[in-house]
C-alpha cells in the first residue's frame, strides 16, 4: 500500500482509494499506465478490494508491521518504524512500478479527503460508463 515514506495514519478506505488510483492511476489521469491493464470492469474490483485490504491489515498488524491508531473517526494505520525499510527490498518490476505510481498518487491524495477521493473516482468511473 501506499504507507512507505508515509509519516501520517492513513484509514482502511483512505487505503484503499489510493491503491485503487495507484493501480488504475492512467484511468484517472493521474499515471501513463494502468498496472494491471486496461480493463473495463476495473470499478467493479473496488469493493472485492476492500474486502482483501481488510484481511491484509488484519495481518500486519498481528505481524507487528503496521500499528493500528485509534482516531475521532476510526481506526488509522501507520507503519511500523521498524518496517520502514522493507518496501525497498521489493526488487520485481512490479514493485518498482507501484512504488513510482503510489507516490504520484499519494502526492495527488495527501490533503484529499476519503469523500474527496471517492467522488473523484466516481466521477471518472460515472463518464466512462462504470458504475461503482
Amino acid at each position: 500500500m501506499s504507507l512507505s515514506g508515509s509519516k501520517i495514519a492513513l484509514s482502511l478506505d483512505k487505503l484503499l482509494l489510493i491503491d485503487f488510483l495507484t493501480t488504475y492511476g492512467a484511468n484517472f489521469g493521474l499515471t501513463s499506465t494502468n498496472l494491471h491493464g486496461d480493463n473495463p470492469f476495473y470499478a467493479g474490483e473496488l469493493a472485492a478490494r476492500r474486502k482483501q485490504l481488510q484481511l491484509a491489515i488484519k495481518q500486519l498488524v498481528v505481524s507487528s508491521l503496521i500499528v493500528p491508531k485509534q482516531s475521532k473517526k476510526g481506526f488509522v494505520y501507520l507503519i511500523h518504524p521498524d518496517t520502514q525499510t522493507l518496501y525497498q527490498q521489493f526488487s520485481s518490476t512490479y514493485a518498482k512500478a507501484y512504488l513510482k505510481q503510489s507516490t504520484l498518487v499519494h502526492q495527488f491524495s495527501e490533503n484529499k479527503t476519503e469523500a474527496e477521493l471517492l467522488h473523484y473516482i466516481q466521477s471518472y468511473t460515472s463518464s466512462q460508463g462504470e458504475l461503482l
